[in-house]
């Protein structure tokens, strides 16, 4: 009965530490989509900025003039390449329901959708 209980116990502890591997996993996978997306969005706002940029000097304008613009846009690139929101991953969301969903956090800006798509998942999990 012993050896019965030890290898139950030695099972249910490598169950839950594949668990914890398997959260930490997605975590990373969620962290790492959102870097990339927000990668992608402030390579997207360089190119505009440098067409922009561009734009304004053909006009003529003089080099000072177009120093301070150049300014304004790493600024404006600067501000706009912000930490983007993690729970707008599915991983991310699916493990932090309760901070990316619940008690309204699904009202939050891009989070309706994914709280939609995840909380099924998040509820049968929980009956079982």
């Amino acid at each position: 009965m012993n050896a019965t209980l030890t290898a139950e116990l030695a099972a249910n502890k490598t169950r839950d530490e594949l668990a914890a591997v398997a959260a930490v996993a997605a975590k990373l996978k969620a962290d790492l989509a959102a870097e990339q997306a927000a990668k992608t969005a402030a390579d997207s706002q360089a190119a505009l900025l440098q067409s922009e940029l561009q734009e304004e000097q053909d006009k003529g304008l003089e080099p000072w003039a177009v120093a301070l613009i150049a300014v304004f846009a790493v600024l404006a690139v600067s501000v706009s390449a912000a930490d983007p929101d993690p729970c707008l991953a599915e991983d991310y969301a699916e493990a932090n329901y309760g901070t990316c969903c619940a008690q309204g956090g699904y009202k939050l800006e891009g989070h309706g959708e994914i709280c939609k798509s995840v909380g099924p998942k998040v509820k049968s999990k929980k009956e079982l």
